[in-house]
């Protein structure tokens, strides 16, 4: 999505605005150009962003950003919290592959104890994840290997082998 701006006045909020929903994980940009606004939504339109926000000085007061499509449905003055919400409701849930492409992924809880609940995968049931619980297990295999190694070497150097 992208912020325009319909003068200067409301360029720092829309970069408010644009760092918000950024760090609700959507991808955005300001547009920063000179121009009128009729000129700064066709421009927006013609690079294909999906959505359109527009702010002025009444929606800087009031916490508001004007919502348009790519197709130009005007979905008009929202909260940018609620359009944040809106468009999350829009993005599509995790697929069956992007879940299979991930399974292998690092797991932070399999190897920190003070690691944050939430980084360990889960199954859909809630419970942990096959290759979670498969790396915990390598893990704690390969500990009691180096525990074992650690006991043979200083074994020998007390010896003096």
């Amino acid at each position: 999505m992208i912020v325009l701006p319909i003068s200067d006045k409301a360029l720092e909020y829309c970069e408010s605005v644009y760092l918000y929903l950024h760090q609700m994980g959507f991808m955005a940009e300001v547009d920063r150009s000179q121009g009128n606004i009729k000129k700064k939504i066709r421009n927006a339109q013609l690079a294909q962003w999906n959505y359109i926000l527009v702010a002025g000085e009444d929606e800087m007061h009031d916490g508001m950003v004007n919502v348009r499509t790519r197709d130009m449905k005007i979905l008009g003055k929202m909260r940018v919290d609620e359009c944040a919400q809106l468009l999350k409701k829009e993005s599509p849930a995790p697929s069956v592959a992007s879940d299979e492409f991930y399974k292998k992924a690092f797991n932070p809880a399999a190897f920190f104890k003070d690691s944050p609940a939430e980084s360990a995968p889960a199954a859909k049931d809630g419970a942990p994840s096959k290759a979670a619980a498969s790396s915990v297990a390598t893990k704690d295999a390969s500990d009691r290997n180096f525990s074992k190694k650690l006991d043979e070497i200083e074994k020998a150097l007390a010896t003096g082998q």
